[in-house]
């Protein structure tokens, strides 16, 4: 049977190797892609019932997230003529 020399051999292999070890780290920073996107749901989904517990309690504000200060919003009502 005929065979590869050593060198040929070793450099396949070496390549084969790499070539799954690229594969494995894709598949680990896609499972930490979607972990980080799992989180940014929750931590989004945690803001927004802050915001309607805080709007509740504050009405319609704007919060100055440095200092905590906050403003009320001023609602435009104009009138409609027909």
């Amino acid at each position: 049977m005929a065979k590869l020399k050593k060198a040929e051999l070793t450099e396949v292999q070496e390549l084969t190797n790499a070539g799954q070890e690229l594969i494995s780290s894709i598949g680990r920073l896609d499972y930490q892609k979607h972990m980080l996107c799992t989180n940014l749901d929750k931590n989004t989904q945690k803001l927004e019932t802050l915001k309607n517990k805080l709007q509740e309690k504050y009405g319609d504000v704007n919060i100055n997230v440095s200092d905590g200060t906050y403003t009320k919003i001023e609602k435009n009502v104009e009138d409609k003529k027909d």
